[in-house]
């Protein structure tokens, strides 16, 4: 096992900026092949030209060390840089898809509406 406080990730595929994942306690398990964040967990996301498009955070989170996969539980928010504002327990990064994924219940706020769901598959930055 791995330990490591106020600590800063960067990913990146084929060289661009994906996501900058900032926490305040990480502990990577060798055993469980898994890297647990918490305290204070804030990830910003990256489109493909490497523009800043949204902003999550959450009380902690898992990544499965193989699949680059990451779950986000607790106080979920997450913040386009649209406006577009999505609540939830529990969140989904799919990194193969590049998707974020609930299979709990989300309420997404914009300007005019909100909207109540069971599920939600989205880019990042919540426009699709």
């Amino acid at each position: 096992m791995q330990e490591s406080w106020d600590s800063n990730i960067t990913l990146t595929k084929e060289g661009k900026l994906v996501a900058e994942i900032k926490a305040g306690y990480i502990a990577n398990y060798a055993k469980k092949n898994e890297t647990h964040l918490q305290d204070s967990l804030v990830i910003d996301f990256y489109d493909s030209d490497g523009e800043h498009s949204s902003v999550l955070t959450a009380d902690y989170g898992v990544v499965d060390n193989n699949t680059k996969n990451l779950v986000a539980t607790g106080n979920v928010i997450v913040v386009s840089d649209s406006g577009v504002v999505l609540r939830s327990t529990e969140l989904k990064w799919d990194n193969k898809r590049e998707k974020i994924v609930s299979d709990v219940p989300v309420t997404i706020t914009t300007e005019t509406d909100t909207l109540v769901g069971d599920n939600f598959v989205s880019s990042p930055d919540l426009s699709n």
